[in-house]
């Protein structure tokens, strides 16, 4: 077993790499970064006027309602569909290697309480970074979002059911 736990160590180190590739970069680097000016846009409330970011769950329903209403045919109907769920599938899709892995290394994140704590933090973490991107000036493409936290939960949670679902599985066959 240990052998097959320290083959999935690179295997999740590299994950997470890839993660933070993903979610982080590519990031324009200021030439000069006036940390007085950064703190003070941090407690004026205006420096996050130029950010973009939705901290309400579920904010844009409507106007996916709204779009679906007025498509004008089929094809549009799953156009608008493809583009709301796009970015949410994809971030579930993002988080399922951790609630698969992590648990294979790490005993106590097969519970679910505890995939659920970790992911929450890691992908709250992730959006505060974002963020501060946007605060420094170092993105502007990038978007905070609730949305993209909740989906990320569901793909380590449904990635730690795939874990349990399989070691259930795999109990079964050698009984």
């Amino acid at each position: 077993m240990n052998t097959y736990i320290s083959k999935i160590k690179p295997i999740f180190v590299i994950y997470i790499v890839l993660v933070f590739i993903i979610t982080q970069l590519p990031v324009h680097i200021p030439s000069h970064i006036d940390f007085v000016e950064l703190r003070e846009a941090i407690f004026d409330l205006t420096a996050f006027e130029h950010c973009m970011y939705n901290f309400v769950p579920l904010a844009n329903i409507d106007v996916f309602a709204d779009n679906l209403y007025y498509a004008r045919d089929f094809q549009h109907v799953i156009a608008t569909v493809y583009n709301y769920f796009r970015g949410f599938v994809c971030n579930i899709v993002l988080f399922i290697p951790m609630g698969f892995l992590l648990p294979i290394i790490i005993g106590k994140y097969s519970r679910c309480k505890n995939m659920l704590i970790l992911s929450l933090l890691f992908s709250i973490g992730i959006e505060f970074m974002q963020l501060v991107q946007q605060l420094l000036g170092i993105t502007s493409w990038r978007v905070t979002d609730i949305d993209d936290v909740i989906a990320n939960v569901i793909g380590a949670l449904l990635g730690l059911f795939f874990y349990k679902y399989l070691g259930e599985r795999s109990t079964k066959k050698t009984q």
